[in-house]
């Protein structure tokens, strides 16, 4: 059985926060607990900054080391060449697997087969858009 482990985007702040707890409720409000920081309102912005929650993809390697593949990741396929294929790693749920898609939102391949076709992590959608 693999790890949930979860990480999430203060839009305010531009910062991501690891090692996150999601699932408190506090005055009604959504809330996460950060380590170091404590129980905080991401979601609960009245002037549209609100946070993001993404989950790890579990994927590891060929070594059994966890790949630092997250919800909400860029990858590139296979070079650096400014005409590869870039796609956001993203959960369907009426399939139950990790994908890669595309900005309009078409399917390359299951996560598992990016690993194998030498797909890599450039960024995420937060930091570098």
């Amino acid at each position: 059985m693999r790890e949930l482990k979860f990480r999430a985007w203060d839009k305010a702040s531009k910062k991501m926060h690891y090692d996150i707890r999601a699932g408190g409720f506090k005055e009604t409000v959504p809330t996460i607990y950060i380590k170091n920081i404590g129980w905080v309102h991401l979601f609960a912005s009245n002037d549209g900054n609100e946070g993001c929650v993404m989950q790890f993809t579990g994927l590891k390697d060929k070594n059994g080391k966890d790949l630092d593949w997250w919800e909400d990741d860029l990858l590139r396929k296979g070079s650096d060449h400014p005409n590869a294929p870039i796609g956001r790693i993203r959960y369907r749920e009426q399939q139950a697997m990790w994908v890669i898609v595309s900005k309009a939102n078409f399917q390359f391949c299951r996560l598992e087969v990016a690993y194998m076709n030498n797909w890599k992590k450039i960024g995420n959608i937060h930091e570098s858009p």
